[in-house]
């Protein structure tokens, strides 16, 4: 387990796991060897169980998981500290008969650290409310009157405990030594370091006074923002982890012909997307966004279902489109939410009968068939291997945020299939599941990592650079491969992949694209006329169960002589709409005609956005 985890992943760290359960183990060892110390004045335990608490609270303050528990318990980082600074104190009064002072002025000095401690990390709040960025903006010119950056930062929480450890190392060595000018001595550094602080910090309070109101910065931006005039946009909101989902779709707006601007909800993407030419800007806050005015945007698309996209989608004088990020026939794909949109665009007509067949509320009239325009990357199948080993890639999907078993192949057959390409003569095998897998089940995470490690394992494992070149995927072309992150695409590994082998999800049909043939997994064994009845994306494909008995004869017939060809034609034109040569054509004809129905609904609608707002 710990080889398969990188302090990156730490934010999605169940507690669950041997590296939580141990992380919350060594606390609560070091936090009772503490009280040990104190109630048996037993200085050198105190000292041992205080310093490594110290260090196990500064690993574990990175792992996202443990912090919301223990805060959730009233035992968070901050409350752990003062436990130790307490215990000091009490030992230093058990211990005052050696002292060269008072009880008084002891207690003074050790209350004294978190007391400075505390009143330094309160600032930050005020700090980060004046100097906090109202509309944080990439790629758009704003002129700004005054420099808005923070003058004096202030520590992270485990930044500001690491130097209270050193008065407390102080005092332990003057209770273990007899010799007090050492505590005296830390407790005055201290002071005089973590004061000069607390002054620049007060300074810089005062001073930021004259920095323009947020309201001002925000009106700035928007003035920006709508002297560039932007006649559409992608709203995008949700986990840093989930990225990608906008990330698919920039390309297709840098190429649509009219003038985009990116709207994000959370500064975690900013780093994700900072390579597209749009224009991007980050609001935070709901009150600033729907203060926000956007006179000349007359469409907004939605690349996913998210609670923040009611504080766009209020706004009457643009027409809201709802996009998703992949079409499948998973239940998540027909979501009745998706009513309160304008339209829905979809690649082909399959999605029509989708949403018609589900009754769930979306007008046959609010679809509008665009294809899918991020698919003209994907290199059509050569029928060329060159001597090179088979290349099977296994892209299954995660398992829902209900955690369901029968959504993702991993947990029920992922080893298994993994076990058999791995033994299989002249095949390779390139791992790329969603990135969600193993977020919410447990048994999902436990079979993805046996997977990941069952790879590594084995003497023909490789790797791959973050962004990888044409050179790096030949310089591979025969090593089992682990794809995680967004820095390799999907469609990367669709071009250096033979046969897919997928679950129900947007992979299988976007596949189709690359005219190869694939296998789709069937892990709750449903009969193969029922499944293919209800699911449109098994109708050109070999179904894989979790009998492995049939596994060898539908891989062989992908290789040769590929009887599923014909009906893969056929589904493409059902799944994906008909072939163009420039992919994105149809979305500038439907993105040209919705603006035109907005402005003749809406003909006042620049001036109507501008006009103050009541109340």
């Amino acid at each position: 387990m710990s080889t398969l985890i990188t302090i990156k992943d730490a934010d999605n760290l169940p507690t669950k796991t041997p590296i939580g359960l141990s992380a919350l183990a060594l606390i609560g060892l070091t936090q009772a060897g503490a009280f040990l110390g104190v109630a048996g004045n037993w200085m050198w335990l105190f000292t041992v169980s205080a310093v490594l608490g110290v260090l196990v609270d500064i690993v574990t303050y990175q792992l996202r998981a443990i912090r919301v528990l223990l805060g959730s318990a009233h035992i968070g980082l901050v409350s752990r500290s003062l436990v130790r600074d307490l215990g000091l104190v009490i030992l230093l009064v058990q211990n005052a008969q050696t002292a060269p002072v008072s009880i008084f002025w002891l207690c003074l000095a050790g209350f004294s650290v978190p007391v400075l401690r505390g009143a330094l990390l309160f600032l930050d709040t005020p700090l980060e409310r004046r100097f906090r960025r109202a509309v944080i903006t990439l790629g758009l010119e704003v002129h700004e009157p005054r420099p808005h950056a923070r003058p004096v930062p202030i520590p992270e929480p485990t930044a500001a405990i690491l130097v209270g450890v050193i008065p407390l190392v102080g005092g332990c060595l003057s209770l273990l030594t007899g010799s007090w000018p050492v505590f005296f001595a830390t407790v005055a550094a201290y002071l005089l370091g973590l004061g000069a602080w607390l002054g620049l910090a007060l300074i810089a309070l005062v001073r930021s006074r004259r920095v323009a109101p947020r309201a001002a910065h925000l009106a700035l931006v928007n003035r920006a923002l709508t002297d560039w005039r932007p006649e559409a946009a992608i709203y995008f909101s949700g986990p840093p982890t989930a990225t990608y989902q906008l990330q698919m779709w920039l390309s297709v707006m840098e190429n649509i012909g009219r003038r985009v601007v990116v709207i994000l909800r959370e500064p975690a993407h900013l780093p994700n997307v900072g390579a597209t030419t749009l224009p991007v800007i980050c609001i935070p806050q709901a009150p600033d966004l729907m203060t926000f005015r956007f006179p000349t945007v007359r469409v907004a698309f939605y690349p996913a279902h998210v609670g923040k996209n009611i504080h766009l989608q209020r706004e009457p004088r643009m027409k809201h489109v709802f996009i998703g990020h992949g079409e499948s026939d998973k239940t998540a794909s027909v979501n009745p939410i998706t009513k309160g949109f304008d339209e829905v665009w979809v690649a082909g007509r399959a999605s029509r009968e989708r949403w018609r067949a589900a009754r769930v509320g979306v007008r046959d009239q609010a679809i509008v068939e665009v294809g899918r325009p991020q698919l003209g990357g994907i290199v059509p199948a050569s029928g060329d291997r060159s001597g090179r080993p088979l290349s099977v890639l296994y892209a299954p999907t995660w398992e829902g945020w209900t955690g369901d078993p029968a959504a993702s192949s991993v947990p029920s057959m992922g080893s298994a299939l993994i076990r058999w390409l791995l033994n299989r003569p002249d095949t390779r095998v390139i791992y790329r599941p969603h990135p969600f897998i193993g977020t919410v089940a447990d048994s999902a995470r436990k079979a993805h990592e046996a997977v990941i490690s069952a790879i590594r394992a084995d003497p023909r494992a490789g790797t791959l650079p973050d962004q990888p070149s044409e050179e790096d995927w030949r310089k591979t072309v025969d090593r089992h491969l682990v794809i995680s992150g967004s820095a390799t695409t999907l469609y990367e590994c669709f071009n250096n992949a033979d046969v897919l082998i997928g679950d129900i999800s947007s992979v299988v049909p976007d596949f189709l694209a690359s005219e190869k043939p694939l296998l789709v997994t069937n892990p709750s064994a449903v009969g193969h006329e029922t499944i293919r009845a209800e699911l449109a994306s098994t109708r050109a494909a070999a179904l894989l169960d979790p009998d492995p008995s049939g596994w060898e004869e539908a891989l062989s017939d992908a290789e040769g002589p590929d009887t599923w060809a014909e009906q893969r034609r056929a589904l493409r034109l059902e799944l994906l709409g008909p072939h163009h040569d420039d992919p994105v054509e149809p979305w500038r004809a439907a993105l040209a005609d919705l603006i035109e129905r907005a402005e003749r609904e809406w003909p006042d609608a620049a001036a109507e956005a501008s006009a103050p707002m009541d109340g």
